[in-house]
């Protein structure tokens, strides 16, 4: 490992695996392990692949790499382990309160790179998330870096592995052709987007300051929305789920306008408007409300027959 480790002081509440779990790809994930007292996990920077193990302190996390991207991402940790999250002026009531309280210690990370994060929110895009899950894990098994003596953990796929992947490739890791050709052709983008994202890095010494202000983030997600087999859901995941955004909205979701109905009403079924309407109130946190509802509340009936789960959403 790059000596020595770092530390990296928690100030309020603070827990790991729930902070982690928002960057999660299933049990499986052979680029991220987690638990309330460690973390291991590995990212492909713009200087190279890094390994990033972290053990829970009593006010602190330490953390040593490993890797070329060591000293790249050095500067960043704060960010990626959610230690720069802002949630000044989140003052819930209530039932909310109360879920609220359920996740004392849930940070919304913010990721360095945003590559491969984005080859994992396409992969969700209209299919369940178990099978979303099993695409990711194949596709690195198949094509990242295990890491010598890493038990089982492997570097993500690198950009320019993936842009020259055919479509074949990437069906026999079931994975869609639609997705196939997405993911290929912003794997040629990478270097852009990896551009567009570390313009902002400056934001990662003191976040995004609490008010739902975020120019880097905004300048991708501008960019992303221009292209072809990219829409709202995508970016809106991609911002609350990898870039920090408290307050990112995730429209064209089948189930979240649902959800967010029948806690706040009752209602069973609700649209992207209405649940706007009721996020409303909790500007610049609407998106750490939907966490929240999502982790520890129930969602409402189901109804009809049964069937396989999906992921109905728009790009």
């Amino acid at each position: 490992m790059d000596k020595p480790s770092l530390l990296l002081p928690i100030r309020g509440a603070y827990d790991l695996d729930r902070t982690l779990a928002t960057l999660t790809m299933g049990a499986g994930n052979p680029c991220l392990r987690h638990s309330v007292s460690a973390a291991e996990m590995t990212l492909a920077t713009p200087a190279g692949g890094v390994v990033v193990l972290a053990q829970r302190g009593a006010d602190a996390l330490r953390v040593s790499l490993a890797g070329a991207g060591a000293g790249w991402v050095r500067p960043h940790l704060p960010g990626l382990f959610g230690l720069l999250d802002d949630a000044t002026g989140f003052a819930p009531e209530g039932r909310l309160r109360r879920v609220v309280q359920k996740h004392t210690g849930l940070r919304l990370p913010r990721l360095p790179v945003v590559s491969h994060r984005l080859v994992q929110v396409v992969l969700q895009q209209l299919i369940s998330f178990r099978d979303a899950c099993r695409g990711w894990r194949r596709l690195v098994l198949r094509y990242g870096e295990a890491v010598p003596g890493g038990g089982g953990l492997y570097l993500p796929p690198a950009a320019g592995r993936l842009a020259t992947l055919t479509v074949a490739e990437y069906t026999a890791c079931d994975i869609l052709p639609r997705h196939a050709r997405l993911i290929r052709e912003l794997a040629k983008q990478a270097a852009g987007l990896e551009r567009l994202w570390d313009a902002g890095a400056a934001a990662d010494s003191t976040g995004s300051g609490g008010d739902g202000s975020d120019g880097a983030a905004d300048r991708l997600s501008d960019y992303l929305l221009r292209q072809p087999g990219v829409g709202p859901w995508t970016v809106g995941y991609l911002r609350g789920a990898g870039l920090g955004d408290a307050d990112a909205v995730v429209l064209g979701d089948y189930g979240h306008p649902h959800h967010v109905a029948y806690f706040f009403t009752g209602k069973e079924r609700s649209d992207d408007a209405e649940m706007l309407r009721l996020l409303e109130p909790y500007r610049p946190h609407r998106f750490r409300v939907l966490q929240h509802l999502i982790l520890g509340s129930a969602p409402p009936p189901r109804r009809g027959p049964r069937r396989a789960r999906l992921n109905r959403r728009l790009r």
